[in-house]
């Protein structure tokens, strides 16, 4: 499954997206073909037939992946990530848009995050911002082990945006932490002479 492709690459504007992939037209198909086959081989009165075909095409459609974009716009200044489902798309004038906004000063750079979920590990794109914030370009990770489709796409756009990997300076905490078992370890040899 493609994690993100490239729509259009110019000078000043990167246009990413991700639509639903086969996982997701194939769930589609299945619960309808349940529905189908609910419908054929019941002998149950038309109302309940209708019930059953119509419960199985919601819940297909509601388990299709969402399409999402994201735009990185040096003109404007903003990055702006959107996602929008089956759902959304058929009542688009009763759901309000679902997007993200935020400047392109904030991102310091794109990196690759794993993710561990109840079907697997997943990993997905984030744009770290200067505030500490990482924010993802989909909503949705991409389940394996494959992450070369991730490094490509933060790969573009760190050069898109000139960005280098900063090397993070290790938190108060962590240091404090470090001492403290460099300071265990050293009392323990001083036990055993």
């Amino acid at each position: 499954m493609v994690y993100m492709s490239v729509v259009s690459e110019t000078e000043n504007e990167l246009h990413l997206k991700r639509t639903p992939g086969a996982r997701s037209w194939s769930i589609l198909i299945g619960f309808i073909s349940v529905g189908i086959g609910a419908w054929t081989y019941t002998q149950d009165t038309l109302p309940w037939k209708l019930l059953y075909i119509s419960f199985c095409i919601m819940i297909g459609v509601t388990s299709i992946d969402d399409w999402e974009d994201c735009i990185i716009d040096k003109k404007i200044g903003e990055v702006r990530t959107s996602r929008f489902g089956l759902i959304r798309m058929l009542f688009s004038g009763l759901l309000p848009p679902s997007f993200v906004v935020t400047d392109i000063v904030e991102v310091i750079y794109a990196d690759v995050e794993e993710d561990v979920t109840k079907l697997g590990k997943g990993c997905y794109v984030v744009l770290r911002m200067a505030s500490g914030i990482a924010l993802p370009l989909t909503d949705t990770c991409t389940l394996g082990s494959d992450t070369r489709q991730h490094h490509e796409i933060a790969n573009k756009i760190n050069s898109f945006l000139n960005l280098k990997k900063m090397h993070r300076e290790p938190s108060l905490l962590e240091e404090m932490e470090e001492s403290d078992s460099s300071s265990d370890s050293g009392s323990e040899g001083h036990k055993d002479g």
